[in-house]
């Protein structure tokens, strides 16, 4: 499912999907990244190795298919700008399961989404996002948010873009 030219929230099946293809490790949260990408090496990277300021391309244009790490001074798809433990959602929420992961990862990267780009909340934003999630299986999956140009690959980073 192609992520929406607004940042409004995904629909289960993605992150269902990702749920299921994707491990890793947990990592903190943090809204501008640093610059520098965090990975070590260029090309096939799990989503449990990302970062925020990190850079990717969707293989094929999936990107469930899997991700490429790149520099962000080159262009790339999508920039990691979030990222949130959603260890204890179900608790919050009442929920259980992904239905608490799915409502974590949308209310965490729809609510980091508008201060990143720096535009308001009542905006529509040539900008859009996605997420995915590593350590679905364990008690502290971790959402990894995604924002991209929905009219293309962008060089550098989308933070402060304002549009």
């Amino acid at each position: 499912m192609p992520p929406r030219n607004t940042a409004r929230t995904l629909g289960h099946g993605l992150l269902g999907v990702a749920l299921l293809l994707l491990t890793g490790c947990s990592v903190g949260g943090a809204l501008i990244p640093s610059g520098a990408p965090t990975y070590s090496v260029e090309g096939d990277i799990e989503a449990a190795r990302l970062a925020v300021g990190d850079c990717v391309d969707a293989v094929n244009g999936d990107i469930l298919a899997g991700l490429d790490a790149v520099r962000c001074t080159e262009k790339h798809d999508w920039e990691v700008y979030f990222t949130l433990s959603a260890a204890g959602a179900a608790d919050d929420a009442g929920i259980t399961g992904g239905d608490a992961v799915v409502a974590a990862a949308e209310e965490g990267c729809g609510g980091a989404f508008w201060p990143f780009v720096g535009l308001a909340t009542t905006t529509t934003s040539a900008l859009g996002y996605t997420y995915l999630v590593s350590e679905a299986d364990s008690d502290d999956p971790v959402v990894h948010c995604l924002i991209g140009d929905m009219s293309g690959p962008v060089s550098g980073s989308l933070a402060g873009a304002a549009r």
